[in-house]
């Protein structure tokens, strides 16, 4: 039973549609995880390094840290939305995907 299950899964990690999957989901996941990371921590870095700068008014008394704050939401948001969609593609290819293995696998 064990035997046969490893097997599978060799079948699966070798199929090239599975690789080209996994490196487009790999892709999407770490581009938007730097980008979200480095612009998380420049909330915090940039107003202990750069106070002035986030301390300075720029629509009445709001200032450059509450625009940055609002930017930071409406970019998590924004993420979110982008990532619901690529995600229902991305469960498509891998029905149409699951589905091609199954039927090589009859």
């Amino acid at each position: 039973m064990v035997g046969s299950n490893s097997t599978k899964w060799e079948r699966i990690i070798q199929n090239q549609q599975f690789r080209e999957f996994h490196t487009v989901k790999w892709r999407f996941h770490f581009g938007w995880w730097f980008v979200l990371t480095i612009f998380s921590f420049m909330l915090p870095l940039g107003s202990a390094y750069l106070p002035d700068v986030f301390r300075q008014k720029v629509i009445g008394t709001v200032n450059f840290a509450y625009i940055f704050v609002l930017a930071q939401i409406l970019i998590c948001m924004s993420m979110s939305l982008v990532y619901y969609f690529w995600a229902n593609k991305l469960d498509q290819r891998l029905d149409s995907l699951i589905r091609d293995l199954q039927v090589k696998e009859k």
